[in-house]
């Protein structure tokens, strides 16, 4: 069996200066779990989903702390 039999295509690629968010969307669009980052034609890295929820871990975004739901807040 070959790479080629098992791998993604086509490949969903970034650059270092997309946003979080932009890599998040990519992957849930496209079911994927892994980004590779280039800077041109030059691999500068790869993301994953657990990197992503690592880093949401590691800081408090605005959006965790806003209610999901007016009716969790009292207000209907």
């Amino acid at each position: 069996m070959k790479a080629s039999d098992v791998m993604s295509a086509p490949v969903m690629v970034i650059s270092p200066s997309e946003t979080m968010a932009h890599a998040r969307n990519l992957m849930v669009r496209h079911h994927i779990s892994r980004l590779l980052v280039m800077e041109g034609e030059v691999l500068s890295g790869i993301i994953t989903k657990k990197d992503l929820a690592y880093r949401l871990r590691q800081s408090e975004p605005a959006w965790r702390r806003r209610p999901m739901c007016p009716c969790w807040t009292g207000m209907r």
